[in-house]
């Protein structure tokens, strides 16, 4: 942009810009920048991830992350697909059994297009955990999900208060570590006596 002359003054002065009004993609892209920084910072808020899915095992029954409200919640997203997953899906009934008898629980969002597929895939691992099915993508996009496997941690108010690390072997001492302090933290809010000492 080059400067105008202005002659009553002899001087130059800038030219007016011209107001740039964002797309619709630009609008969405920001909106997802914004959601990513407030997952990485904890700071999601209950109305933000609240959902209501059907669950993978029977289309009929829905599957509801506000009914698990007053337990931290270890909410993990997969699909048959993806070949982490199919690392940390078996250690989910293990990550379960080091806070039983905790205010813990897991739930699982399967974002297959068929899913079949992802069924097929928790029979042949004998995954346990409750599963939702997430065809479209909706729920997954809500959280600014873009690969997988992604898993969050929802306090016992319903908002995320981390976004952690790949659950494999290597990570699930520290994975358990950052559960037991959110679940320490849970108990100090809500005047309990602390958390029984699970081994981790």
């Amino acid at each position: 942009m080059y400067p105008a002359y202005n002659q009553s003054h002899k001087s130059f002065r800038t030219a007016p810009k011209h107001k740039h009004r964002p797309n619709a993609i630009q609008r969405m892209g920001w909106a997802l920048f914004v959601l990513g920084l407030a997952l990485s910072a904890g700071g999601v808020s209950a109305n933000q991830t609240d959902f209501t899915l059907p669950s993978i095992s029977d289309r009929h029954q829905s599957i509801r992350l506000a009914d698990y409200r007053g337990k931290t919640v270890y909410l993990d997203f997969w699909s048959s697909w993806c070949l982490p997953c199919r690392d940390s899906l078996p250690l989910l009934g293990k990550l379960q059994g080091t806070f039983a008898g905790e205010d813990f629980t897991i739930l699982t969002v399967n974002l297959d297009a068929h899913p079949s597929d992802g069924r097929h895939l928790m029979e042949k691992l004998q995954i346990e955990q409750p599963a939702a099915s997430d065809v479209g993508w909706r729920v997954a996009k809500q959280f600014g999900l873009e690969v997988l496997p992604a898993a969050f941690l929802i306090d016992a108010d319903g908002s995320v208060r981390h976004r952690l690390p790949k659950l494999n072997d290597e990570s699930f001492a520290e994975v358990a570590s950052i559960i037991g302090r959110a679940l320490d933290g849970n108990s100090i809010r809500t005047g309990g006596n602390g958390r029984s000492q699970t081994g981790i």
